[in-house]
């Protein structure tokens, strides 16, 4: 994980410095990450594939940039006070590393709530020892604990949700993303036909893909999820999710951590105003570990990523097959160090 100046926030808090400014220094190490073309030589028929680098921000997660604007935007309409609020999250890993990490900085008390089934390396080594973890004791992965929350606000009132998945001001830090990525690409006068995100909670397509659909109408978008796991997959092919699971579809655990959630309620995909449907060309289903064997080529390209951004550049390599000469945009969401 990238140090951070801490002295310059415990100095803020000393001088009695008010949280605005302790965002603002934060905000100086947040966003603005490299953009840069995957030199490879596997990569056919005259593709270029180019990855936003988002493990560069602070806790190596795109997430960095959602938190902090919810809590530029809680902190400035009162709506949590530091030594008032207590803050509370739900979440498959990363967004709760982050969520931890400004609760740190900002001097929020906090804690944070997991699926049974996590990767004991994110909770064990990169969730602030500050921020209480609770591991749910219901078995359906995110859904569980997204059940382990609502009992845990039921009987505690006075704590915050900060609701990273449903909540609109979420979509401005990864707007951002689309606004860089669309900047670079004019600096260099070419366009980018493709853009390809994780599904997840729909924050990096909706975000950034519908910044650079207005800028690039051309564009197609291209989402992913576990087969195990069709969450975005039943939204934009109703019809064709009945015909092949129909009522008989079993979820199962897989290891895309972080996207295809079953059973929570996403409104970035699911509520019609986001227009989900129509923004997103294609919906790829990835076999479990499939995307793994990119795993040593990026490695050798010191490009040490997870879990969520193998899966991004295998199927941009995957697609490249079939295309001619397109210019293909990944994210880079984290390291693999917190997975693997």
């Amino acid at each position: 994980m990238q140090k951070f100046d801490l002295e310059i926030c415990n100095v803020c808090k000393t001088l009695g410095i008010s949280l605005m400014d302790i965002l603002d220094k934060l905000k100086e190490k947040i966003g603005n990450t490299s953009l840069v073309e995957i030199t490879s030589r596997n990569i056919p028929n005259g593709n270029r594939i180019f990855a936003k680098l988002e493990y560069e921000n602070p806790t190596e997660s795109h997430y960095d940039r959602i938190y902090w604007e919810l809590f530029k935007h809680l902190e400035s309409k009162g709506e949590i006070n530091r030594g008032l609020t207590k803050l509370i999250e739900v979440s498959s890993g990363t967004a709760a590393i982050s969520f931890s990490w400004f609760c740190k900085q900002l001097g929020y008390e906090s804690k944070v709530i997991l699926p049974n089934r996590m990767i004991k390396k994110i909770f064990e080594e990169f969730i602030d020892s500050s921020t209480e973890i609770i591991i749910s004791n219901k078995n359906q992965y995110v859904a569980g604990a997204v059940s382990s929350l609502k009992e845990f606000m039921m009987a505690n009132k006075n704590f915050y949700c900060m609701n990273h998945s449903r909540s609109e001001v979420s979509l401005i830090g990864t707007e951002k993303i689309g606004s860089e990525i669309s900047d670079y690409f004019e600096s260099i006068g070419i366009i980018p036909n493709i853009f390809i995100a994780a599904c997840g909670n729909g924050l990096s397509i909706i975000g950034p893909g519908r910044v650079l659909k207005e800028k690039f109408p051309q564009l197609k978008i291209i989402t992913f999820e576990d087969k195990n796991a069709p969450v975005g997959y039943k939204v934009k092919y109703p019809i064709t999710f009945n015909q092949k699971y129909g009522n008989n579809f079993k979820f199962s655990t897989h290891h895309l951590y972080g996207t295809s959630a079953w059973g929570v309620y996403f409104p970035f995909i699911m509520d019609e105003k986001y227009k989900f449907t129509e923004l997103v060309y294609d919906i790829i289903l990835l076999k479990d570990l499939e995307w793994f064997s990119v795993d040593e080529e990026l490695k050798k390209m010191n490009y040490d990523v997870g879990s969520t951004s193998l899966a991004a550049y295998f199927l941009a390599k995957d697609l490249s097959d079939s295309l001619f000469n397109q210019n293909i945009v990944i994210l880079f969401y984290d390291k693999r160090s917190k997975y693997f």
